[in-house]
């Protein structure tokens, strides 16, 4: 496996990291990967070497940081997955970009791909109907449990 390095794009005055995995072989395009964790937690070198070995044969894996809930508000997670694209695409113009996510991390990719213009989406167990009613009324269990941490704290 080809030698993976750090980098760093600016957002807001905020270092966000990146990690790349240069592709094995012949490279095809490149993956941008975003960490799932629920916006809350998680971190971007959390991908496990296999996913790793398969998806940097023949593409350049790029497994990117953003700032998280609560201390950041959802459109700052998302204007850091899009600042992370930018940067990506402006160091690689003409290269095919595929956003990649696992969990919550999907959401972040498909923020992207309704955004700025992607070759596709690679979704690990990512949401998948917002039309359905579980989607469209608020969950008693976690409704519960933040009353419970409301009142606790």
């Amino acid at each position: 496996m080809n030698q993976a390095y750090r980098d760093v794009v600016k957002q807001d005055d905020t270092d966000l990291e990146y990690l790349v995995y240069p592709a094995q072989k012949e490279e095809k395009g490149i993956i941008l990967y975003f960490h799932g964790g629920g916006l809350i937690f998680g971190t971007y070198d959390n991908l496990p070497k296999e996913y790793i070995n398969i998806l940097s044969q023949n593409f350049t894996l790029i497994s990117a940081s953003y700032r998280l809930a609560p201390e950041s508000k959802i459109d700052t997670i998302i204007g850091d997955a899009l600042a992370q694209y930018d940067h990506i695409r402006q160091q690689f113009p003409d290269v095919p970009i595929f956003t990649f996510g696992r969990s919550a991390g999907v959401f972040l990719a498909m923020k992207v791909a309704a955004e700025r213009e992607v070759e596709g989406i690679l979704d690990f167990y990512g949401y998948s109907r917002f039309h359905i009613p579980q989607f469209l009324r608020p969950n008693l269990k976690y409704q519960a449990l933040a009353a419970k941490l409301h009142q606790k704290y």
